[in-house]
């Protein structure tokens, strides 16, 4: 028996920075994860088909700062430069599918450890750094839904692991059940809607 294995790298990325200081997960740490779901209790009798990874490229364009006036050529940033590296390693793994989405620029806004920072009563700390780009991932939930329902009509595996935590995905797992294929959560600690956990078959517990 198979198992395929989805990861929402957008909800990966802000579970692991929550959990090691605002740092980002490399290529390797993926694999970790990944070798972690598949390893689990109720897959233990699965083998890897393959792992579908989400993204998106960094946005390409400039921006004006909306404290400093600068223009900021936010597609040549060193985030945006490991952004890219880390998608190529990704593509040169076994077993590793990346699918790509679209990243949408909303604005600016403050960043997660400033607002932590107000929230301590710390407003004078606060400065025009402490402002980033409010960039949103698009089609990502709907290349990662279709995906699944296509796999799960076509019985291509037997199980599907998600490490995911968006309710958006819940008419595609009740698709996938539907046709017979089992579907887990792996939700890296995230507190998931009922929904969700209704529309699964278990949840599967990793360490990141």
């Amino acid at each position: 028996m198979r198992v395929a294995v989805f990861i929402d790298g957008g909800f990966l990325k802000e579970k692991y920075r929550f959990y090691h200081q605002g740092r980002f997960p490399t290529a390797e740490d993926v694999l970790t994860i990944r070798d972690q779901v598949i390893s689990s209790e109720p897959l233990r009798n699965f083998s890897l088909f393959r792992v579908y990874y989400y993204d998106c490229e960094p946005y390409e364009g400039t921006i004006e700062h909306p404290v400093t006036k600068e223009v900021v050529d936010i597609s040549d940033t060193p985030s945006a430069r490991a952004q890219r590296h880390f998608l190529r390693t990704l593509r040169s793994k076994e077993r590793m599918a990346v699918r790509i989405g679209e990243l949408v620029y909303k604005g600016w806004k403050i960043d997660s450890r400033a607002l932590q920072r107000l929230s301590e009563g710390d407003e004078a700390s606060i400065s025009g750094t402490d402002l980033i780009p409010d960039l949103n991932q698009k089609q990502v939930d709907i290349k990662m839904g279709l995906d699944i329902a296509w796999m799960a009509q076509k019985r291509i595996v037997e199980a599907f692991a998600l490490v995911a935590g968006d309710s958006d995905l819940v008419p595609a797992l009740k698709f996938a059940r539907q046709e017979g294929i089992l579907t887990f959560l792996a939700p890296l600690g995230h507190s998931l809607r009922f929904d969700l956990i209704e529309h699964s078959d278990g949840l599967i517990e990793t360490f990141i």
